[in-house]
């Protein structure tokens, strides 16, 4: 019955049950969506409370919890998460910083160094790039007015991309952030943010300076700062996507 399934189905039972593609229970949308097209779709509502009940289930038995409501109680969850590997090197967690009112937020992939002893995202060498030579100070954007978060909010040793475990570790952490944010563009630098925001199906070389909206947001996925550290000729397309954001903002009239 699996190969049944349409996409178009799968929207519509996406749609009932709150379902976001990539999410950890894609199995239970399977089986829902396998008994719907047998018995008929009228039965999806059945599974509606069975599929949350699981769902809390397995939050629970993984210490998952729901959204927090305020910033301080978020911070401190993650000033004392053990949930993956990288709580065990890191100096300090690097949480997040701005607007935390901002209709506008970049999200990168993780802490380096200077950011793992400051405590702060994004004020090492491809931090002070993207702050000063190509984003903020060149098209008049303000950091103090957009929010910046990380996929992982720990160093990976030697500034490795983070692993997998790790990213999923963290990830209700920064959902959270985004709902507390609210923002209404994002920006997405690199490829670990990308995939991890909206899907494995997307590469930052085809995606970059593109939009994508989803769940009423708008996402500019584009290159890394410290990818403009090692090619010079990103610099150049950065500069272009950033653009992009700033004209876009303008026209929904977010003052940044």
């Amino acid at each position: 019955a699996f190969g049944q399934i349409t996409s178009q189905f799968m929207d519509i039972l996406g749609t009932a049950i709150g379902y976001v593609p990539g999410c950890k229970y894609t199995s239970l949308v399977l089986y829902v969506a396998s008994d719907c097209l047998e018995a008929g779709t009228n039965i999806i509502s059945k599974h509606i409370e069975q599929i949350r009940e699981v769902e809390r289930q397995i939050d629970e038995a993984l210490g998952n919890k729901e959204p927090v409501n305020n910033w301080e109680e978020l911070e401190e969850s993650i000033k004392k998460c053990n949930k993956c590997k990288l709580y065990s090197t890191r100096q300090n967690i690097v949480f997040g910083v701005g607007n935390k009112n901002a209709r506008l937020m970049f999200i990168g992939e993780g802490p380096g160094a200077d950011e793992d002893r400051l405590g702060e995202p994004f004020v090492g060498r491809a931090g002070q790039l993207m702050n000063k030579a190509m984003a903020f100070e060149a098209i008049g954007l303000k950091r103090e007015e957009v929010y910046i978060a990380n996929i992982v909010k720990c160093r990976p040793p030697n500034n490795r991309n983070p692993e997998e475990d790790e990213c999923e570790a963290c990830m209700n952490y920064l959902r959270n952030q985004v709902i507390l944010v609210k923002p209404e563009i994002i920006v997405l630098l690199g490829s670990v943010a990308l995939k991890h925001i909206l899907g494995k199906e997307y590469g930052i070389t085809a995606s970059r300076g593109k939009w994508v909206e989803k769940k009423e947001i708008l996402y500019m996925p584009t290159w890394h700062p410290a990818a403009l550290l090692r090619d010079e000729n990103k610099k150049i397309d950065f500069w272009k996507d950033l653009k992009l954001v700033k004209q876009k903002a303008d026209e929904m009239k977010i003052e940044i």
